[in-house]
């Protein structure tokens, strides 16, 4: 089908079409909850897009918004539908902490429906779905509906949905060509899910390693997306360092303006990490709130023919990581010791 009316609205990767078609499924489809939800509804439940709480004491209160919210006299049924990111799973206990003090008495139901529900493997109080389940349910589904209008309005989101999982299953196994195109607005979406992907196992990985650490995707404002990972303990003289990862480089980076600490840096990791990939920032006189202190371009680590994938890049990640942590973090103190006679005369 080359006519998509989602497409052509420009709202097929809006995560509110999404829940408004969960909504419209629901309503329509008596079999929808009890074949797909594995639940079967009351008689008199009620259906709200976008419930907005507030919740926590005090100063700490917090916002928490649930996509789509089935309430019943007993049960509260919670959907969260998650197209353009994955939840790490802090959010996921917010929504908890927000349901148990909004609806103390309820019994709940909690669904999670994202592309790849092997990402939440565990979450025992969840019930984990991805899109291709939904694909699965609605193609058995469309061959029962006799209304010609709801017929055409269902096969139009049957055809961008599967379009899009495939997309998805395709770049997680193959992003070399996404990653060298990062300002063209589609392959922005697709990145930035990605590096989405990339956070739920890096967090799940520095939860098993006891490791504090902070990771922030940039929003969909930045003009090339953006991904940071600040370990709370990489702090020097004062200074957050961080890996950054944008527009295809792979950064060790500093949020600084003084120009004395970055040479320190660079020259105290030159003497701790060699490689002839590596390129360290030359620091001149243009000022600077921030600064990276060597970087890497992703494809330069590809063998010949060989595939930029979403499992590399994690495994990249937590070596240069582990190699930047033990190297150039837990040694930085010894740097008067092994540098003073280069430093002084770089310094001076």
């Amino acid at each position: 089908m080359n006519f998509n009316i989602f497409k052509v609205l420009e709202k097929d990767n809006k995560e509110l079409i999404h829940s408004s078609f969960l909504n419209f499924l629901i309503k329509e489809d008596s079999n929808f909850a009890n074949n797909f939800l594995g639940i079967d509804l009351s008689p008199n439940y009620t259906v709200k897009l976008e419930s907005s709480y507030t919740y926590g004491r005090n100063k700490k209160k917090k916002r928490c918004r649930f996509d789509l919210e089935i309430l019943e006299k007993e049960r509260i049924i919670i959907i969260e539908n998650k197209f353009k990111s994955f939840p790490i799973e802090n959010q996921l206990i917010e929504y908890d902490l927000a349901l148990k003090e909004k609806f103390p008495t309820l019994s709940k139901k909690k669904y999670l429906i994202c592309f790849d529900a092997k990402l939440f493997n565990g979450y025992k109080d969840w019930i984990i779905k991805d899109y291709k389940n939904l694909l699965e349910y609605l193609k058995d589904y469309i061959s029962l509906v006799v209304n010609t209008e709801k017929k055409i309005f269902i096969t139009h989101y049957i055809d961008f949905l599967k379009e899009y999982d495939e997309k998805y299953s395709q770049f997680k196994i193959s992003a070399t060509d996404l990653f060298k195109n990062q300002f063209d607005n589609t392959n922005k979406f697709w990145i930035r899910l990605l590096y989405s992907n990339i956070e739920v196992e890096l967090s799940k990985y520095f939860k098993s390693e006891k490791i504090e650490t902070q990771i922030y995707i940039a929003p969909g404002n930045t003009s090339v997306p953006l991904l940071n990972i600040t370990p709370k303990h990489w702090k020097l003289e004062g200074v957050d360092l961080l890996i950054q990862i944008q527009n295809g480089d792979f950064k060790f980076y500093a949020h600084t303006e003084n120009k004395e600490f970055l040479r320190k840096m660079i020259l105290f990791s030159k003497s701790k990490l060699v490689s002839e990939h590596l390129k360290y920032k030359n620091v001149g006189n243009k000022k600077e709130k921030t600064a990276y202190i060597f970087k890497i371009n992703i494809h330069q680590h590809l063998k010949e023919n060989e595939e930029l994938t979403i499992s590399l890049m994690i495994d990249w990640i937590i070596s240069y990581y582990k190699s930047i942590d033990i190297k150039v973090i837990n040694n930085y103190n010894a740097v008067d010791l092994v540098l003073a006679p280069a430093l002084q005369s770089v310094l001076s």
